[in-house]
Parts: structure tokens; C-alpha cells; sequence
């Protein structure tokens, strides 16, 4: 009965031991887990503490895109507004050399109507001198003729008082001597009738000069309406030239303005495409700058995802070992004690591992990333 009752005293005892024993393993296990849980939150402070520099490299490059990304969307819309400025600028030229030829035709045609009106200047001037020379001869025929009128007048004034004197004569020597011969007396009356046939020629010739006189003025007056006609029309035509001439110069002066408008409109467009060519090589070479840091970057994100690839596959294999070494210490402690103890059972282990795994393999990343950049900048 003692034996029995000290086993059955001893069972609780070793019961309690074991239970010890256990409580022991588990208190070991979670302090040993605390480790190294202080030690990856100490490893995960130094890697975001290291990564920090690198985030702000990252978001100061994501910037630098974005502003380079802006900078290539003005590239563009100023390459857009080139382009519509080339094409005004073809327009301007096409209508600069239009308005260049208009301008010629004016010219050759202000040249044409320039000799055309030094040509009928000098008709004018000629007609001019022909009329000044027709209006002297015609005045010094007129005085001619005047002159004749006079000494016809005259003519006739001494023809008549020369008459009279002959009758009186006549009638005197009639009076006086009566008892002459009868020839003498049959010879007086012919002279008389001699002197009045003188008398009838002298008087139609007066007639016929005066008739002459009279045409030659009616002559001399149409001639005069007809110079003054002529005159008045040359004089129109030549107000009618001189106005349309003023109308050309203005439209000439007005053209030319327009040409010198349009021939500073290219000069400026070919400083505006100067500048913009400037600004254009400015920024290719900015973004063949720009494009190199891309490549660079591209290139470096190509290694990292490499590595990346390359450390989760290592992950991968890890992971597998730390599963089949926790597998095979499983097994051992269930030989050994018979059950499992929950802490070795539980999810939340394996979640922790894994996270751990994850930091390691961040650091490591990192550290590859580090050396890889120091051996760069070396």
C-alpha cells in the first residue's frame, strides 16, 4: 500500500514535471521568438532607415519624370505650333510672291501709261505748237484780210469822191461851152457812161470782198469752236489720266505697304523659328539626358527585378528547407512526447516565419543593392 500509494503520490509529481518541463520549452521557444522578433524589428528599422534615401531618390526621380513628362507634352505642343507656323509662313510666301508679281504688272503697266502719257504729252505739245502756229497764221491772215477790207474801203471812198468831182466837172463844162462842135458834144456823153461802168465794177468788187471777208470770219469762228471743243476734250482726258494716274500711285503706295507688312511677318516667324529651334535643341539634349538617367533606371529596375526573382526563388528553396526541417521536427516531437504541442501547431509560427523570410530577403535585396551601387560609384 505504500508503494502504491507513492506512486500514486509520484504520478502528479512527474505529471507536474513534465508539465514544467514543458512550460520550460515553451518559455525558451517564445523568449528565443522575442530574440529574434527584436532582432528583425531591428533589421527592419536599420533597412527602412536605410531605404529611405532611396525612397526619396524614387519620388524625387518620379518628379523628375513627371516634369520631364511636362516638359516633352510643351515640346510637342510647341512642335504643333511650328509646324502651323511653317505652314502660315508657305502661305505668307505664296502670297508675298503673288502680291510680288501684282506689283510687277502694276509697274509694267504704270511704265506702259507712263509712255503712253509722255507720248500724248508730246502729241499735246506738238498739237499745241500746231495750234499756236495755225492761231498765227490765221491772225495775221485775219490782219491781212482786214488790212484789205481797209484798203478796199479806202478804194471805194476815193472811186466815189472821184466821181462826184468828174460830174461836176462834167456839168460845168456842159454849161460853159454849149456852142462847140458836135463831135466834142457827141463825145461828152460817152465819158460818162465809161465812168459808170467803172463805178459798177468797183462796187462789185467791194461786194465780193465783203462777201470774202464775211465767209472767212464764219471760217475763223467755227474754226475757234472747234479749237475750244478740242481743247476743252484734250483738257477732260488729261484730268481723267491724272486721276487715274493718282489712283495708281495710291494703290501702288498701298501695295507696297502691303508687301513690306508681309515681307516683315517672315522675318519675324524666322526669329520665332529660331527661337523654337533653340528651345528645341535645349530640350532634346535635356531629354536625351533625361532619356539616358530612363535607361539607367530601366536598366537598374531590370537588375533589381532580377534579383528579386533571383532571391525568391532562394526564398522559395528556404522556405521549402525551414517547411521540411519543421516537418521533420514535428515528426521527432510527436515520437518523442507522444502529441504536439499547440505552439508548434499554431498558424500564427508559420505566418511569423514567413515575415521573417520576407525581411530577409528585403535585406538581402537591399544589401545587393547597396553594394551594386557603391561598386557603380567606385
Amino acid at each position: 500500500m505504500t508503494a502504491a500509494e507513492a506512486l500514486l503520490a509520484y504520478e502528479p509529481l512527474q505529471q507536474l514535471q513534465h508539465e514544467n518541463f514543458l512550460l520550460r520549452e515553451e518559455n525558451r521557444r517564445i523568449r528565443s521568438e522575442a530574440r529574434e522578433l527584436l532582432a528583425w524589428k531591428e533589421k527592419a528599422v536599420a533597412h527602412m532607415a536605410a531605404m529611405a534615401p532611396a525612397r526619396r531618390r524614387a519620388a524625387r526621380e518620379v518628379e523628375r519624370a513627371k516634369e520631364l513628362q511636362q516638359q516633352l507634352r510643351a515640346v510637342e505642343s510647341s512642335l504643333k505650333s511650328r509646324g502651323a507656323l511653317e505652314l502660315a509662313t508657305t502661305e505668307l510666301e505664296t502670297e508675298r510672291g503673288a502680291l510680288q508679281h501684282r506689283v510687277d504688272v502694276l509697274k509694267r503697266e504704270n511704265t506702259g501709261l507712263k509712255l503712253q502719257s509722255d507720248h500724248r504729252k508730246r502729241r499735246a505739245d506738238e498739237a499745241e505748237a500746231q495750234l499756236a502756229a495755225m492761231g498765227e497764221s490765221f491772225r495775221l491772215h485775219l490782219e491781212r484780210l482786214v488790212a484789205m477790207r481797209e484798203n478796199l474801203d479806202e478804194d471805194g471812198d476815193g472811186r466815189s469822191k472821184n466821181n462826184a468831182h468828174e460830174k461836176l466837172s462834167a456839168d460845168t463844162m456842159s454849161k460853159g461851152y454849149s456852142n462847140t462842135d458836135s463831135t466834142i458834144g457827141n463825145q461828152d456823153p460817152e465819158k460818162p457812161e465809161t465812168e459808170a461802168g467803172d463805178a459798177d465794177s468797183s462796187s462789185s468788187d467791194s461786194l465780193s470782198s465783203i462777201a470774202l471777208v464775211t465767209g472767212l470770219d464764219a471760217v475763223a469762228s467755227k474754226c475757234l469752236s472747234w479749237l475750244q471743243g478740242h481743247l476743252e476734250q484734250s483738257f477732260a482726258q488729261q484730268q481723267h489720266k491724272a486721276a487715274c494716274f493718282e489712283a495708281q500711285h495710291e494703290e501702288m503706295k498701298r501695295l507696297k505697304e502691303q508687301v513690306q507688312a508681309a515681307g516683315r511677318i517672315p522675318e519675324e516667324l524666322a526669329e520665332q523659328h529660331a527661337k523654337l529651334t533653340r528651345e528645341l535643341l535645349e530640350l532634346r539634349e535635356t531629354h536625351g539626358q533625361l532619356q539616358q538617367r530612363v535607361a539607367g533606371a530601366e536598366n537598374m529596375v531590370i537588375i533589381q527585378q532580377q534579383r528579386r526573382e533571383d532571391m525568391a526563388i532562394r526564398l522559395r528553396l528556404v522556405a521549402g528547407e525551414v517547411r521540411q526541417y519543421l516537418r521533420l521536427v514535428r515528426g521527432e516531437i510527436k515520437r518523442k512526447f507522444g502529441y504536439l504541442p499547440e505552439a508548434i501547431a499554431h498558424a500564427e509560427s508559420w505566418t511569423r516565419i514567413a515575415e521573417a523570410l520576407e525581411l530577409l530577403l528585403c535585406q538581402s535585396s537591399d544589401r545587393c543593392m547597396a553594394r551594386s551601387r557603391g561598386r557603380n560609384g567606385k
